[in-house]
This record gives C-alpha cells, structure tokens and sequence, in this order.
C-alpha cells in the first residue's frame, strides 16, 4: 500500500524499473552534495572557539574522525 501523500505520477529522478534508486546523474550529484556539505560543516567546526567545542563535547582532534 502507497503512502497517502505519495504521487502515482514517475519520478523524473528515478532509473526507469529500479523502484526508488537514483539514477546515475542523481546518485554523482548527491555524492558532491553530500561532499560539499561535510566540508562546509567540518570548516564551520574549525572556526569555533576551544571553549564552543568544549560545551559541544568535542575536541578540535576529533573534528576530522566525524567526517571518515
């Protein structure tokens, strides 16, 4: 049984006949999306204060071995 807000139209982002994978465009662009959003995050971890991580429970060590 479908969800109730599920649409019975063909997603355009969808490989034909492989059910909800994406299609190899789609899976490139999220693997740089997701890339580009781990570097912004990890940049914007090492830019806080010792005491900032500190009150988070992390230690500018450990800021990469979050991203691996």
């Amino acid at each position: 049984m479908r969800a109730a807000h599920a649409s019975d139209a063909p997603n355009p982002f969808e490989a034909p006949g492989r059910g909800r994978a994406c299609s190899p465009p789609m899976r490139l662009l999220l693997l740089i999306w997701r890339s580009w959003t781990a570097a912004r995050t990890r940049s914007e971890l090492r830019m806080l204060s010792d005491r900032t991580l500190r009150d988070i429970g992390l230690e500018r060590g450990q800021i990469d071995r979050l991203f691996r």
